[in-house]
């Protein structure tokens, strides 16, 4: 029976639609879920490493709103707006604890940002490569990769927020530097997800990846690849993203200089050479044995990488020059310490920072879209039965490329050490692949020994350095493959079209699957303890005991990251935790020490609790009022109340009528010159009856100026109303360009010498 063409074209066109679908949407809804099940988490077990996640999430996880400055629930208080590592402005994390109040919400937003993560790349990959089926292939193997699997085992999840992003903000910036036309769009997704990548509180990242695209932009400059007005455009771009970005940077810029760091911050330690860089990338290989695996570990494989350096030198000039710069400075930034150009780690901003192989997951993103692309640049000359023959145009870029990083290893020298096996074998495999090119071997025999040669080795020495494979992992790995290969016959591929593209392809899957399992493998769940806290009955103790004070105040002995649990029952049942594991202090927080006011010694803490007998098994107070469980505690007689008023360093009667984070108001019959003091850190800000308040013993206080009945403490910081301002003034100028986009558009599309009257038109006008 015969059907009408046009129906045939419909079906056709069905067809097409649902393999888009599936190729965008259910694959890596599929895979998520998997790792989901693979994991089986309960309700008070995380996907991570429980520490570094609470201690960015826990102090505003029951905060009283939105929009609160001050958080009177942390370590002697704190500007939540400025906190460093704080999300508290990204739209798609702080909501979910502030709806849902559950701390555990988060095991969601971490697989709902690795869901965000594939379409990101997926994104980016289309800038170079055409095919869904490898787009599909290679957006898997970022959302696996060791950088975004590696973070979350870490418990460091704000990295995987905005590694979720960071693909866009590329995206958008080639899109801006590859359009002959301008489009003011284009710009306008720029500046947001390069916005949402900062508000996750990574400045880590965002720092990286402004570096990346400095010097991606810097290279397209040089090599006439973008004109004055596209960079004036991006200038303009980058002065509203600074105006949008206010309402966090201009209170953490003030911030800066008024906190300390728990531990001391060396920016040249750690890191190390090249060849322990690519390996790994290749090998899952640790950079340095300084900071934790997780920080250095970009496992993607040997094959992804020799694939990329195919991208590098058949690819266009526009994509492989700006990204070889970016490699090139992460392989450089990469060293550490470990080389002559180490300064670089001393810039302004670069030397407040730690790990330097946390520039992987910035350049990440960029990595993989060379090796799509080179991916696709192999298989088309598979199709089109092309030699790999180099002309004189490749065999200089591959020869520039080796004097380039011959002569960054030249400055390494100094610090040689003994390379390990992987290096080595790293360092021969891209030797080998760019002899062949420059040489004119490759033929697709060569390279297809040299590409199963690789994968072998990748086998080996990944198993190598992790040989726990974890049966679930290995399960949802295989699912992933066989739906990846459903999709690829099922609608007829053009990578499985052939012979040779097909082996080319299986060589490429059997590579992701053992990604996927050997990174997911690292995965693990974590219990906090929460329910079983020896916490509970300690605090039921205290509470018990009954308090004038609006809040209690409890210093804990324990080391702070053994015991989040106390912390996390703290802030549930509204005591202030004087000590927190969090990796920043204001320098004027309040100590344990006593105050002397009328010759009688008060203690800022309502309660002393001795819960470092759990580190040790020692006990450490002199003076015990009660113990729980073999948990010593501590009440002194006389505690520094939260609010307070002296006059003569006697005590004035007051009244608390209102107490909250952002606002303290007390009644009584003050003088003036009385010294009212809020027991709280002291920072600029806080205002007493609309007069600025002082440090008074680290405190919050300051002297009336007038008789009154009603003291008001209020925080009220002009760091955080100029950064609204800026920031507002950035939402009036982006709406103002999206509104004008299309006169704005005529106006930079013009060619940069406007038509003028010929001298023929002149000569008949007169």
């Amino acid at each position: 029976m015969d059907f009408p063409l046009d129906i045939l074209s419909k079906f056709h066109l069905s067809s097409g639609k649902i393999h888009s679908l599936i190729v965008k949407y259910l694959v890596p809804f599929v895979a998520v879920v998997l790792i989901y099940a693979s994991l089986s988490p309960t309700t008070h077990t995380f996907i991570a490493s429980y520490n570094d996640l609470l201690q960015t999430s826990m102090q505003y996880l029951y905060s009283p709103n939105l929009f609160f400055s001050w958080n009177n629930f942390w370590i002697t208080g704190f500007p939540e707006y400025a906190s460093p590592l704080i999300d508290r402005f990204y739209p798609l994390s702080y909501p979910f604890y502030l709806v849902t109040h559950d701390i555990f919400v988060m095991n969601f937003v971490i697989l709902l940002h690795l869901f965000i993560a594939y379409l990101a790349f997926y994104k980016l990959g289309s800038i170079s490569i055409r095919n869904p089926d490898l787009l599909m292939i290679f957006s898997l193997f970022y959302v696996f990769s060791g950088t975004m699997i590696m973070r979350i085992v870490g418990g460091a999840i704000f990295y995987v927020f905005a590694f979720a992003w960071l693909p866009l903000v590329y995206y958008f910036f080639f899109k801006i530097v590859s359009s002959e036309r301008k489009n003011i769009w284009d710009y306008v997704f720029f500046i947001i997800s390069f916005l949402l990548v900062y508000l996750t509180g990574v400045d880590y990242i965002f720092a990286f990846a402004a570096a990346l695209i400095f010097i991606m932009t810097f290279l397209l400059l040089v090599t006439k690849k973008i004109d004055l007005k596209k960079l004036f455009v991006m200038i303009a771009t980058s002065i509203i993203f600074l105006l949008l970005a206010a309402i966090r940077l201009i209170p953490s810029l003030e911030l800066s200089d008024k906190i300390v760091r728990i531990d001391t911050i060396y920016p040249l330690v750690g890191g190390g050479p090249i060849e322990s860089s690519i390996s790994s990338f290749m090998f899952g290989t640790v950079l340095d044995t300084v900071y934790g695996n997780y920080e250095s570990i970009a496992l993607i494989g040997a094959i992804v990488v020799l694939l990329a350096i195919i991208a590098l030198i058949w690819g266009k000039d526009w994509i492989i020059f700006p990204c070889f710069g970016a490699v090139i400075f992460s392989l450089l930034y990469a060293d550490g310490g470990q080389t002559l150009l180490s300064f670089i780690h001393l810039f302004p901003v670069f030397d407040g920072f730690r790990c330097p192989g946390r520039i992987f997951g910035a350049a990440m993103p960029i990595v993989l879209l060379l090796a799509g692309y080179g991916s696709e640049i192999f298989i088309d000359k598979i199709r089109a039965d092309k030699n790999f023959i180099v002309t004189e145009s490749e065999k200089n870029k591959i020869k520039w490329g080796v004097i380039t990083l011959c002569v960054l290893k030249v400055f390494e020298l100094p610090f040689q050490q003994i390379p390990s096996v992987e290096s080595i074998v790293s360092v021969l495999l891209i030797g080998i692949i760019l002899g062949l090119f420059y040489f004119n071997k490759a033929t697709l025999q060569n390279l297809k020994i040299l590409i199963s040669a690789a994968l072998v080795l990748e086998i080996v020495l990944v198993v190598k350095n992790y040989p726990t494979f974890k049966t679930p992992f290995i399960i949802s790995g295989f699912i992933i493959l066989i739906l990846i290969t459903l999709v690829l016959f099922i609608w007829k591929s053009d990578i499985t079209s052939n012979p040779s593209t097909r082996y080319f392809t299986a060589i490429l899957l059997v590579s992701l699957l053992l990604i996927i399992i050997v990174n997911s493998s690292n995965l693990s769940l974590s219990d906090p303890g929460f329910d079983k806290s020896p916490a509970l009955p300690v605090i039921e103790k205290m509470m018990s005991y009954n308090t004038s004070n609006s809040q209690i105040w409890v210093y804990e002995s324990g080391w702070p990251v053994k015991h989040m649990d106390f912390t996390y029952w703290d802030i549930i049942n509204g005591i202030h935790p004087m000590r927190a594991y969090y990796a920043y202090f204001l320098k004027d927080s309040i100590s344990d020490e006593s105050y002397d006011i009328g010759g009688v010694q008060y203690y800022p803490y309502d309660f002393y609790v001795d819960n470092a007998i759990l580190d040790d098994g020692n006990h450490h107070l002199d003076n015990v009022t009660f113990s729980v469980n073999g948990i010593d505690v501590y009440r002194p007689d006389h505690v520094l109340p939260n609010v307070f008023v002296l006059r003569d360093n006697q005590f004035v009667p007051l009244k608390i009528e209102k107490f909250s984070s952002d606002e303290v108001i007390v009644t009584g019959d003050f003088k003036a010159g009385d010294i009212a003091v809020l027991k709280n850190s002291y920072y600029p800000g806080w205002k007493i009856n609309t007069v600025d308040a002082q440090s008074d013993n680290n405190f919050i206080g300051g002297a009336l100026t007038s008789s009154t009945q009603q003291i008001d403490f209020r925080f009220d910081p002009t760091d955080l109303k100029v950064g609204i301002i800026c920031t507002c003034i950035g939402i009036l100028l982006l709406g103002i360009v999206i509104l004008k986009r299309k006169e704005i558009e005529v106006y930079l599309n013009e060619p940069e010498e406007r038509s003028l009257p010929n001298k023929r038109n002149l000569k008949k006008k007169k």
